[in-house]
């Protein structure tokens, strides 16, 4: 995937993003001890940041300017011509990617935010990925030269424009289709974890208030 995308393929390139962007933090964040986070969060430091980057709006900002920024044609082709800026990149996603799931799924629960407020921020999250996506599926021009021109080290280009039928227009379009198609997915699975959180946590408190 890392030598098509850098190489050949657009559309690999948005199938590496949307997992180094949305789906590795995502498990990251679900994956966190809670007791561990715990007793991170009491060092004075680790809390004052955890508001700060926790606080929805700003996680929301930071992770969409992140991916919206780096397909800026000019940050975006230098990513593929210099090596310490494309290793740069990934880190961003994987750093911003976290901090943007984090208000919704952190696994300590009082910094949480209510389930259905972070319906509302997954949906506007998928939106903003999906307009990001449309562009690319809609554009008749390619924006990255480097897939126009690939120097074919591999040797794989025959096989990518003639087997598979990729020329540069139809790989961008395959590459926004794959980021709005890819992120909706993802997006509608974390709200089906939401609404059912949300359906479990008013189950208890209705036994709850039954039993008193």
């Amino acid at each position: 995937m890392d030598g098509l995308g850098d190489d050949y393929l657009f559309s690999a390139h948005m199938v590496q993003h949307m997992l180094l962007d949305f789906v590795a933090p995502l498990f990251f964040v679900l994956g966190c001890p809670a007791e561990q986070m715990r007793r991170a969060l009491r060092w004075p430091v680790m809390d004052r940041m955890e508001r700060f980057l926790g606080y929805p709006a700003l996680a929301w900002l930071l992770g969409n300017f992140t991916l919206w920024i780096w397909h800026a044609p000019v940050l975006y082709n230098a990513t593929l011509e210099h090596e310490g800026i494309h290793i740069f990149e990934h880190l961003t996603m994987l750093v911003t990617g976290t901090i943007m799931w984090w208000p919704v799924f952190t696994t300590v629960d009082e910094r949480r935010m209510r389930p259905m407020r972070g319906v509302i921020y997954v949906a506007a999250l998928s939106l903003s990925n999906g307009v990001l996506g449309i562009i690319f599926t809609f554009l008749n021009t390619p924006l990255y030269p480097a897939y126009v021109h690939p120097e074919d080290l591999r040797g794989a280009l025959s096989l990518i424009r003639g087997q598979w039928g990729l020329d540069p227009v139809a790989d961008q379009q395959l590459g926004g289709a794959v980021m709005w198609v890819m992120g909706g997915v993802i997006g509608l699975w974390t709200i089906v974890m939401l609404v059912n959180r949300w359906y479990r946590e008013n189950n208890a408190l209705e036994v709850l208030a039954e039993e008193n």
